[in-house]
This record gives structure tokens, C-alpha cells and sequence, in this order.
């Protein structure tokens, strides 16, 4: 930290020593007959797990349905409706109140799924089974564990919500029905304004330093409004930040209130958005130390520089795969590699060559 200002995490150049997996680290998923997927499955590192692929394969879906998982929590009853009704709950509000109707991909009549969305997940061994159908509300529980409990899981949107802080969520209480915001916009400000603990947690220690180098200070909440009060002892209203440096205000915060801690997940829609790409580095060294130390992480992403330097960056214990996700005849599938460039389908270094291969033909 510059003068007048301490950093809250003290001194310190080094990342904080790695901790070890995620406790809680989602293992794989698998979806059926779900808005742009038909059948797919996956596995998941416990580490960085990176979704590419071309507009319209599903990335943000993918993270939503995620995020849903996270969030819903149920102790079977003998019909299993306790379940079933918050996941489907959870997964309908991060479609901003979607009908099942517009969910489950459309199929044909004569399939003998037809009209059922299914839903797998994978945690430590234990199975998580979910159905949607366009005619009974919920239908069958969890395959074999009793319970389902929450996952501290945080969903940073593509757009930056903290601008718009003040008075949303009230707003959005009072006019749930004519709000156009999914929970996903609205859950990350509900983070965000959490109470900041008193003592640095354990985890940010090492990677405030970094987050206060990039944008010059430290967060502040005032009035339902987010500030940074800079080196210099100015303070800077969130809303006039630059949209680059407000992603590291917001991930400040968010280790600040511990809701980005040990064993929890991150899912980052796009957070190369309106970087500079000179801080990419920076948010990739930032992100592989949270996967060190018990942060699982999903990211969906466009940027090449982002991909590229997690391939460069990332060290032989680091655990990040790239998945891209592509359009079939039957619905989008899915290949996933330790390395980008092992991707027999992959949209951006697709369109990074033929980029390359025009400059060559303009040349010549």
C-alpha cells in the first residue's frame, strides 16, 4: 500500500501455502434434455475448472445450474418433494422465474424422456438426482444421500452489480413479480454486503495485497453504497471506478466477508470482461492461489489471453481443466483436457487462427 493507508492484510509478497482440495468440490455433472443440452456429462477438477465455446453452447447455463445446485438444500420425505422443490426453486430463480416449459429442451413426442429435464451431480462420492417435467411439478429425490446440505458457492455475474447496490434489494422485495433481475444479480450484492470480519480471514491474508495494489485501496460500504478509499486518502464512489478495477473490488469484498473461503466455490461468468489485458495475469495468479488453498472455481470465458495464461502460469500440482462446450446435432457436448491446446473443439483458438491466417493473406 501506498502512503496513508495500510493494507488490511499487513505486509507480505508471498501467496498465502496451499491448503489442500475442496472439501465440498462438485465432481461431475451430467444433464439430459435441459435448454441447449440433450446429453451431456462432465467431470470437474477440484481445482480451476475453465468453460469455452462459441455463443449460444450453454457456458452460462452450465454455470447457473451450478450456482442452483449450491444453493438448494433437502431432507427427503418419502415422495422426495422437500428436495426436488428447492433445487427446481433455486434453478427457476437463477433463470430469472422461467417456466419449466421453457427449461426443458424441446424434444421429440415420441422420446421416451420426452417433456423430463434430468439433472446429475457428483460430490465426494455421494449422487444427487433431479428431474423436471413439463406436467407434475417435482418428480423423485436424491438417489443416495439423506440429505443435501447448501455449499458456500458465490455467482459473479458477467455485469457489475455493485453499482447498482443502493436500494435494489429492497426494491426487488417489494416488486419481486416486475423485477427483470435473476438471483444470480442480486444474490452477489446480498455477498458483497455482508458484515466484514473483524480479523483478516485466513485465506485473503496473502491476496489482499494484490487485489489493494490493483485498485489503489481498500473497499468501503457506506449507506448501502461501495466505495474505495484509495492510498492517497481519497475516496472514490464504486459507480466512477473503472469497470476493469471494480472485478478486484469485488473479489476484495467477498474475501473480506468470507464468502469467498475455504471449501467454498466461485463461479465467474466472463471475468476478463473490460480488463485490460495486462491484468489478466494478475486475476490468473489470483485465482489459481484461491484453487490451492480449497476454493473450487468455474469460470466461463472468450478471452484467449485468459486461457493462454492459465497454460502458462498454472504449476505441475495445480489442478485446472479446460472444458469446451460445442454444438452437435443432438444438443451441445462437451470435451474436457488439462490443457487448452489438446481441444479438438476449441472457439477461440479457432478464431484466433483464422484471424492470423487473414493478416497473412493481407500481407501477401
Amino acid at each position: 500500500m501506498g502512503k496513508g493507508k495500510e493494507s488490511a492484510a499487513g505486509s507480505g509478497d508471498d501467496f498465502y501455502e496451499a491448503g489442500g482440495e475442496c472439501t465440498m468440490a462438485i465432481k461431475s455433472i451430467e444433464l439430459k434434455n435441459f435448454t441447449v443440452f440433450e446429453n451431456m456429462e462432465c467431470e470437474f477438477s477440484s481445482g480451476v475448472n475453465i468453460f469455452i465455446g462459441e455463443n449460444g453452447t450453454g457456458k452460462t447455463h452450465l454455470l447457473k445450474v451450478l450456482y442452483s445446485f449450491c444453493c438448494c438444500d433437502g431432507y427427503p420425505d418419502v415422495s422426495g418433494l422437500r428436495v426436488d422443490s428447492c433445487f427446481v426453486s433455486s434453478l427457476a430463480a437463477c433463470f430469472n422465474g422461467a417456466s419449466r416449459d421453457e427449461l426443458v429442451r424441446k424434444i421429440p413426442a415420441n422420446d421416451t424422456n420426452s417433456d423430463i429435464a434430468k439433472f446429475r451431480f457428483t460430490i465426494n462420492g455421494d449422487l444427487f438426482s433431479y428431474d423436471i417435467t413439463k406436467c407434475n411439478e417435482y418428480v423423485s429425490a436424491a438417489l443416495r444421500s439423506t440429505n443435501k446440505q447448501q455449499i458456500q458457492a458465490v455467482f459473479i455475474p458477467a455485469k457489475d452489480m455493485l453499482t447498482h447496490s443502493r436500494g435494489l434489494l429492497t426494491m426487488a422485495k417489494k416488486h419481486s413479480n416486475d423485477m427483470p433481475f435473476d438471483k444470480t444479480l442480486l444474490n452477489v450484492i446480498r455477498d458483497a454486503d455482508n458484515w466484514k470480519v473483524d480479523e483478516i480471514p485466513k485465506l485473503a491474508k496473502k491476496i489482499i495485497p494484490a487485489l489493494e495494489e490493483i485498485i489503489g485501496g481498500q473497499m468501503v460500504q457506506q449507506d448501502g453504497d461501495f466505495f474505495i478509499i484509495k492510498s492517497n486518502g481519497n475516496k472514490v464512489r464504486f459507480s466512477l471506478e473503472a469497470e476493469g478495477i471494480k472485478k478486484f473490488g469485488l473479489l476484495w469484498q467477498l474475501l473480506m466477508t468470507e464468502v469467498v473461503e475455504e471449501n467454498s466455490i466461485l463461479i465467474w461468468d466472463e471475468p476478463e470482461a473490460n480488463l485490460n489485458p495486462k491484468l489478466i495475469p494478475k486475476i490468473v495468479d489470483i485465482l489459481l492461489e484461491l484453487s490451492r488453498n480449497s476454493v473450487q472455481i468455474f469460470l466461463a470465458t472468450h478471452d484467449y489471453n485468459l486461457i493462454k495464461s492459465f497454460n502458462q502460469r498454472k504449476k505441475a500440482s495445480d489442478n485446472v481443466a479446460f472444458t469446451s462446450l460445442y454444438k452437435t446435432e443432438n444438443g451441445v457436448a462437451s470435451e474436457t483436457e488439462d490443457d487448452y491446446s489438446l481441444l479438438k473443439n476449441n472457439a477461440i483458438v479457432d478464431a484466433n487462427i483464422k484471424l492470423l491466417e487473414e493478416d497473412i493473406e493481407g500481407i501477401l
